[in-house]
């Protein structure tokens, strides 16, 4: 998989019960718009890494991107850390080496639908630098920015290019 795949890529049309258990569906069909669901053990990849450095860290969120009724929810099913990025106390940047680990490390046809860092004790919210991030790297109005301060263990969401905030919630895997 490559960015122009990721261009391509649209929200699937389906039966959203599929894949999500009756109170998560009962959930999102209460939200307007957009909105973005991560599974238990992704939630835990992320927190696991987050609190493995004091500085900040980043990943890519690899998951499916469902459409019903005019609404759009961005189900993240695997968080993969990247281990070669620039990090600092106050900043992550991705390498040239970053991003040659990150496509190393996808071996199915699981899209990427965003990334993940965190702000050790600074809070949840975007910066500028996060803002520029998005904007250039998931511009899609479905692609999503997690960012997790691991000291309060607070999370927060921002969709598309101009990152804005969106819930997101817990949901348990099921088959299928």
């Amino acid at each position: 998989m490559d960015w122009q795949e990721l261009d391509s890529l649209q929200p699937e049309t389906i039966a959203v019960e599929t894949v999500l258990l009756f109170d998560d569906l009962a959930r999102w069909k209460s939200i307007a718009a957009s909105a973005v669901a991560i599974y238990t053990d992704a939630m835990q990849q992320i927190q696991t890494h987050a609190a493995s450095s004091p500085n900040e860290i980043m990943g890519i969120l690899r998951g499916r991107v469902l459409a019903e009724d005019g609404r759009t929810l961005t189900l993240l099913l695997r968080a993969e850390p990247i281990t070669k990025a620039s990090e600092t106390r106050t900043s992550v940047h991705m390498t040239l080496a970053s991003w040659q680990q990150a496509w190393s490390t996808m071996h199915d046809d699981l899209p990427v639908v965003g990334w993940y860092h965190s702000h050790p004790g600074f809070g949840i919210f975007f910066s500028h630098t996060d803002s520029a991030s998005q904007r250039s790297y998931f511009r899609e109005s479905w692609q999503v920015g997690v960012v997790i301060d691991p000291h309060s263990g607070a999370t927060g969401a921002f969709l598309g290019s101009e990152s804005v905030p969106v819930t997101m919630w817990t949901v348990e895997q099921i088959a299928g």
